[in-house]
């Protein structure tokens, strides 16, 4: 069962599944290729306009791509973490008092 699931596509939806997709097909490397062309492209577009600007100025920021997998898992993790960071930081002040 293992050999089977591991010869799965990218494309596959399984493997969506597992980069924390609900629905849709997975990527293959050539999608994960462009993203990574368009990360580039986008990092050169922010250093280019920021290089121009005075000191003090407000600064250009990277825009991230937000439509690739695994992107909301990704979300919903960053979320838990900083909730149980506000809850352990809340649970000490009240052991301090």
């Amino acid at each position: 069962m293992l050999l089977l699931v591991r010869g799965l596509p990218s494309t596959s939806r399984y493997f969506a599944r597992v980069q924390g997709e609900e629905n849709g097909v997975g990527w293959s490397e050539k999608d994960f290729m462009l993203l990574d062309v368009r990360n580039a492209i986008e990092a050169l577009r922010v250093m280019k306009v920021n290089s121009g600007r005075k000191k003090g100025a407000k600064g250009e920021k990277f825009r991230e791509w937000e439509n690739y997998p695994g992107f909301e898992a990704a979300k919903r993790r960053r979320q838990k973490r900083k909730l149980a960071s506000w809850r352990k930081m809340a649970t000490s002040q009240a052991m301090k008092t």
